[in-house]
């Protein structure tokens, strides 16, 4: 038997103790120094520095060295501090992960929130976004827009093609797709017109762009006689087809009347009457360009025959009866331009 210190109280203890009879502290926790433990008692006792440690820290490791069954056999001081980091380590992992799964929303409650954001994001987005645009309104938005690129083209003497022509009216007949109505097969009728008359209006375009190309920018009295010649000729072609124009714009106004009546479609009394307008809009127009064609046909010819010179923007002629036949003519052609330029959509 020999004394040795407890680690506690310092007080002298019998190694034969089973705790200090100061302080009540646990025979396997007093420092050993400088002597052997037999084999029965290595099997159960702890490899412990000189340096201090808590019993409270001390407690705790031996409580986890218990539970995980490593009491048998023999550990070192580092593995013990590194059990005990290891288990504190995972407590405090799985504290945060059941904490953050009692916080987390179930899937339903996010397939909510969801909705609840789709909804405010859709009423925060203007409603023109989501609004179906009316085919009525659309076709005449494009019609406004294909007038304007007709009147583009031809103010730079650059006629429309016959396709291109085509083309237009195809871009009107996919507007009025799905459009079941009385009034979507009036307006399918237009269309058809507007197919028949095609190849009338794309001639007249064709001899309206070389007009304008060439003598738009150009007074009429300045011309020699090759110009005048070829003027002449584009006037006398224009007022063909304008006498072909009014002819099948009477006609297909008259056939558009007759079908709305065989086919009894309820439509607006002002589609209706729009089909009369149109009528008396385009006969007016031709009839103010056959106007203005004649009176360009009739001073070219005078000027083919005329004797006259230019000097300094005027015109002089021989003899005063040539003179007054001239102004007559010029008159006659200023108020057939002016009346040409009122009426033509154009």
């Amino acid at each position: 038997m020999a004394l040795i210190k407890c680690n506690e109280c310092d007080g002298s203890v019998s190694t034969n103790a089973s705790k200090c009879p100061h302080c009540g502290n646990p025979s396997k926790f007093f420092s050993v120094k400088s002597r052997k433990l037999g084999k029965s008692t290595q099997s159960l006792a702890y490899s412990i520095n000189d340096q201090k440690i808590s019993s409270s820290k001390i407690r705790i490791i031996d409580s986890l060295i218990k539970f995980w069954g490593l009491d048998r056999i023999e550990h070192s001081q580092w593995k013990s501090e590194l059990l005990f980091w290891l288990s504190l380590v995972g407590i405090l992992a799985s504290l945060i992960i059941f904490s953050s799964k009692l916080f987390e929303k179930p899937d339903d409650l996010k397939k909510l929130d969801r909705i609840k954001e789709l909804a405010e994001s859709s009423n925060s987005t203007p409603k023109t976004f989501y609004k179906k645009v009316d085919p009525l309104e659309e076709f005449q938005q494009i019609k406004i827009r294909q007038f304007n690129e007709a009147k583009q083209l031809m103010l730079s003497g650059v006629p429309r093609s016959k396709q291109k022509i085509l083309q237009d009216i195809q871009e009107l007949r996919n507007c009025l797709k799905g459009y079941d109505s009385d009034l979507g097969i009036f307006l399918e009728l237009e269309l058809e017109s507007r197919e028949y008359m095609a190849d009338s209006t794309f001639r007249n375009g064709i001899t309206k762009s070389k007009f304008v190309k060439s003598y738009q920018n150009q007074d009429i009295i300045d011309l020699n006689n090759l110009e005048r010649e070829e003027l002449l000729n584009l006037a006398k072609e224009r007022l063909e087809l304008c006498k072909e124009l009014l002819a099948e714009t009477i006609h297909v106004a008259r056939w558009l009347k007759d079908k709305v009546k065989d086919l009894r479609l309820n439509i607006p009394q002002s589609h209706y009457d729009r089909i009369t307008k149109s009528e008396e809009i385009m006969r007016s127009s031709i009839l103010a360009e056959e106007d203005y064609l004649i009176s360009i046909v009739n001073i070219q010819n005078f000027l083919l025959t005329a004797f006259f010179k230019i000097e300094n923007g005027q015109i002089f002629f021989y003899d005063d009866p040539s003179l007054e036949r001239f102004n007559l003519l010029s008159t006659d052609h200023n108020l057939a331009a002016q009346k040409y330029l009122s009426a033509s959509p154009l």
